[in-house]
């Protein structure tokens, strides 16, 4: 894996990455919805909940909505998030 994939999984870990909770804790954006409007855009809610990435984690995972404790794949789950910097 290459430094900065190992970065960007530190990032998503810590929610210290380009997730809206994060730039809204930084000033950067005034809202902290994901674009489903459900739920605040989070690690958590990326990796458990969000709907749009269910067939995917299942896909990977084999599982449609993991628990927080399931971190595992989660490169893969960025990559089809978009939320990869290569």
């Amino acid at each position: 894996m290459i430094r900065t994939q190992l970065g960007t999984i530190t990032g998503f870990l810590t929610g210290h990455c380009n997730l809206n909770k994060h730039l809204y804790s930084m000033g950067i954006i005034s809202n902290t919805l994901c674009r489903c409007s459900i739920q605040e855009k989070t690690t958590s809610h990326i990796f458990c909940d969000y709907v749009v990435l269910a067939n995917f984690r299942h896909k990977i995972l084999g599982i449609l909505f993991p628990k927080p404790q399931e971190y595992h794949c989660i490169l893969e789950l960025l990559k089809e998030a978009d939320l990869l910097k290569e």
